[in-house]
């Protein structure tokens, strides 16, 4: 046990977005996620795939239409998959920290055009990128 007590409470919405975006990050800077495409091609949005040994998908999931809405629609199931997978895949992914950082500077660059760099939206990813930097690190 790190020392943290366990809350009597389950985690808010926002604690779940705060906790699963730096794995969202992550994941979409390594590529983990794909493009969810219909039959006639047109992107829907990020899917988070999980895949077996050999390589078929077991599950997929459509997060959302691009980095701002994978984070609102977490619910805590969600959270849990793309920690799970993503925190899975972190050792695979290791190697590619300086390009994985460069990804990861350039998604929050989009974001902040998109918010605005004052905006409160735009201060959650900064932090989800710190956290996620960190990951890298550990």
């Amino acid at each position: 046990m790190d020392g943290v007590a366990p809350s009597l409470f389950p985690p808010t919405k926002e604690e779940l977005q705060e906790e699963a975006l730096p794995y969202i990050l992550l994941g979409k800077a390594a590529g983990i996620f794909e493009e969810d495409r219909d039959s006639d091609g047109k992107r829907r949005g990020l899917m988070l795939v999980e895949r077996a040994s050999d390589g078929t998908i077991r599950e997929s999931d459509t997060l959302g239409e691009d980095l701002l809405s994978c984070a609102d629609n977490l619910d805590a199931t969600r959270a849990e998959k793309v920690r799970k997978l993503i925190g899975k895949a972190l050792k695979g992914i290791k190697p590619k920290a300086t390009a994985l950082r460069q990804t990861l500077q350039a998604d929050l660059e989009e974001i902040r055009v998109k918010l605005g760099g004052a905006s409160t939206g735009y201060r959650r990813f900064v932090r989800a990128v710190s956290r996620a930097a960190k990951l890298l690190d550990e």
